[in-house]
C-alpha cells in the first residue's frame, strides 16, 4: 500500500477537511534514522502534521520548515514539506524509548516535552520567508500544530495525529 492524501470541502467550501497515511514515509523515516519508539511516534508526527500544513498552505514551488524545540529527551525536530507532499524529517535524538503513558500509549508528551516552541517558516518565493512561532502547549504535537493554526495562522483548526509503532520498533501505521 502506498501513502495517500484526501481531502474534503463542506459548507461552501467553508469547511475543509484533509487526511494522510504517510504509513510508507514513517516506516522509511525510522529505517534510516534507527528511531526507538517515543523518537519515531514524534517525529512521524511531526511528519505527517507537516505533511498537511504544506498541503493545505502551499501552493506551486513553496515549501515550508516546521521546528520544534522542547525540553524533552529528543531534543530538536526539523520537517521540511512542500506542497507536492514531500517531506523529510530529522530528530536530534533518534534513539528514545520511554514507559508507555497512563493511557498505556506512547510517551510523546515525555518525549518532546512541554516548554519550548513550535515554528513554522514558509517559503513563499519572495525575498523573506515568513516565520510564525508559538510557545508549547503540552508536547502532543498535533495540540501544538493545532496552537499554532490558531494563534499564528487564525485559523481555527482541529488536528489529530497517530504512529502506531511495534515491539520491534517498526511502525505499523
Amino acid at each position: 500500500m502506498t501513502d495517500y492524501l484526501v481531502k474534503s470541502l463542506a459548507c461552501g467550501g467553508h469547511l475543509r477537511a484533509y487526511a494522510v497515511d504517510a504509513t510508507e514515509t514513517v516506516r522509511e523515516m525510522q529505517k534510516r534514522q534507527d528511531t526507538w519508539s517515543a523518537a519515531s511516534a514524534a517525529l512521524g508526527r511531526s511528519m505527517v502534521g507537516t505533511l498537511l500544513l504544506a498541503t493545505a498552505s502551499l501552493k506551486g514551488d513553496e515549501k515550508m520548515t516546521v521546528k520544534i524545540n522542547g525540553n524533552g529527551p529528543v531534543g530538536g525536530i526539523v520537517v521540511d514539506g512542500n506542497s507536492k507532499g514531500t517531506v523529510k524529517g530529522y530528530v536530534q535524538n533518534p534513539h528514545v524509548h520511554l514507559p508507555l503513558n497512563d493511557k498505556g500509549k506512547i510517551d510523546v508528551r515525555g518525549a518532546v516535552g512541554t516548554e519550548g516552541f513550535l515554528a513554522v517558516t514558509k517559503d513563499y518565493g519572495l525575498k523573506e520567508p515568513f516565520t510564525g512561532q508559538v510557545p508549547l502547549v503540552s508536547g502532543e504535537i498535533a495540540e501544538d500544530l493545532t496552537r499554532y493554526y490558531a494563534t499564528s495562522e487564525q485559523i481555527p483548526t482541529v488536528c489529530a495525529l497517530g504512529v502506531l509503532v511495534d515491539k520491534d520498533l517498526s511502525i505499523l501505521c
